[in-house]
């Protein structure tokens, strides 16, 4: 019988090399009438094969876990057959063999200083050398520290250096030194010009405009940061730049320390906070909110980088060892010297003047709903109402009767008794609970015939509560 139609191809895919002919066994098959698959019954040798058995396993493997095929109708009638097997190289293969590999580049061994020194290895390409460098240091400097700068001339250099090289830097006004203002990023905040001539700068020259400096022999340049600059500088010269970070001198860090690890349900948490201003210990507003991990499965929850929109962006190429990034940089989320400085580096567009200068507008808007503060409060007074006119009716005279003005009083006398209990019986806007400012189904529920409980209390020439409650406010 015929083979059913289709193609094995890459069944053989892992055959052994340099094998070309048909295979030593063949696969038996099987079809049913109105069945709509083809089911592989064995394997029975090939009397015609031109190979051994070296490749049989390979191609067995395929098709011994696909134990049938779809057709694609049901066959006609009961169908038995084979499948002969063969394998051709294409024409000029060759022999694959296992090659050298040569790398050209620098092997560097790199060990961590912990228990058993682990090391690993590092394999580096050759890097080309640029025509021309600006070396800066340092990169990372502090508000009023001068930096160095050097020109370095590249093998394929051929143009001519430049007389100066120039420095440019963002200024904020300071705030004095005992008056605590809140902290932000510098990156965060619009830039403030002061008016006159800043630290380091020539006389004369407008404030905000880069400074100058010349080179030396050497191609070396000593450049001034004032004592207001903080954010990115830009050191240029020869159509080369580099970049210096000056962090602000009031940077702020929080720390937030847990007594414990973990905490069980229903545990008090204690957390040391420690905030510090410029690596110094000041005050500052922090607020702090817990949230439970489960309800990240209702709600995506913010994260640090929640507000990232709205701050200028530090543009990296790619992050200093593949997380670090300018904006974390600026944001005082790099602690290590190191790897600030690797960071640095990496930064390829900084945040120009209009963007440090953009207004951000926010509008927020949420809804007032005094009457559930009103409700809660009114419900404990209404509650001490009704157990002071409980107490009346049995303590007052056979002949009492309950008027208006002895209702009025009751309130009067259970507003006194909540507020010597430490209960709150004021409304959202913060005004005493008075009757004459509840709303009317509130008010309903002090009537006197809804309050008193005993009838006979009750005169039979009824005043309307409403209307007297308007007339009188008490």
């Amino acid at each position: 019988m015929g083979a059913p139609g289709g193609s094995a191809g890459g069944a053989g895919g892992g055959a052994p090399r340099g094998i070309n002919g048909r295979l030593a066994q063949l696969l038996t098959w099987r079809a049913r009438a109105g069945d709509a698959a083809v089911e592989f019954t064995g394997w029975i040798a090939d009397p015609a094969a031109t190979t051994g058995q070296d490749a049989v396993a390979c191609v067995r493997a395929r098709f011994d876990l696909a134990r049938a095929i779809a057709l694609a109708e049901p066959a006609g009638s009961d169908a038995i057959g084979v499948v002969r097997f063969a394998i051709e190289l294409p024409a000029g293969a060759a022999q694959h063999r296992p090659q050298p590999t040569t790398m050209l580049g620098y092997e560097l061994e790199v060990a961590a200083d912990l228990d058993g020194k682990p090391a690993t290895r590092l394999r580096m390409p050759p890097g080309k050398v640029p025509d021309l460098r600006l070396r800066v240091t340092p990169v990372l400097a502090a508000p009023g520290q001068p930096v160095a700068a050097q020109l370095i001339r590249g093998p394929q250099f051929t143009g001519t250096l430049p007389d100066k090289l120039a420095i440019d830097c963002p200024t904020h006004r300071m705030a004095p030194a005992d008056h605590a203002v809140p902290v932000v990023p510098a990156s965060a905040i619009p830039t403030a010009r002061p008016i006159g001539d800043r630290p380091g700068q020539p006389p004369g020259q407008p404030p905000g405009q880069p400074i100058e400096a010349a080179l030396d022999a050497d191609h070396r340049a000593s450049l001034p940061i004032g004592d207001d600059v903080e954010g990115w500088c830009t050191v240029s010269g020869g159509g080369v730049r580099s970049l210096v970070y000056v962090r602000p001198s009031t940077e702020l860090r929080v720390s937030v320390t847990p007594g414990r690890d973990r905490y069980a349900p229903g545990e008090r948490a204690e957390l040391a906070i420690q905030t510090t201003l410029g690596g110094r210990g000041g005050p500052a507003a922090v607020g702090l909110f817990g949230v439970d991990d489960s309800l990240g499965q209702l709600a995506p929850l913010p994260d640090a980088d929640a507000l990232g929109r709205v701050r200028p962006k530090v543009v990296t190429s790619s992050p200093a060892f593949g997380v670090l990034d300018g904006q974390a940089l600026t944001l005082g989320r790099i602690r290590g010297a190191n790897a600030a400085a690797a960071t640095v580096l990496r930064v390829t567009a900084i945040p120009t003047p209009p963007e440090l200068d953009a207004v951000v507008v926010a509008r927020s808007q949420t809804r007032f709903e005094p009457l559930e503060e009103l409700t809660d409060r009114f419900y404990v007074v209404l509650a001490e109402l009704h157990a002071r006119v409980q107490r009346w009716e049995t303590t007052a005279p056979p002949a009492a009767r309950m008027t208006p003005a002895v209702m009025a009083g009751l309130w009067r006398d259970a507003l006194d008794a909540c507020v010597a209990r430490g209960e709150r019986v004021d409304d959202a806007y913060g005004r005493r609970l008075r009757l004459s400012r509840l709303p009317p189904d509130l008010l309903s529920l002090t009537d006197p015939r809804a309050v008193v409980a005993v009838a006979t209390r009750l005169t039979e020439d009824v005043e309307n509560w409403p209307a007297w409650v308007a007339r009188e406010r008490p």
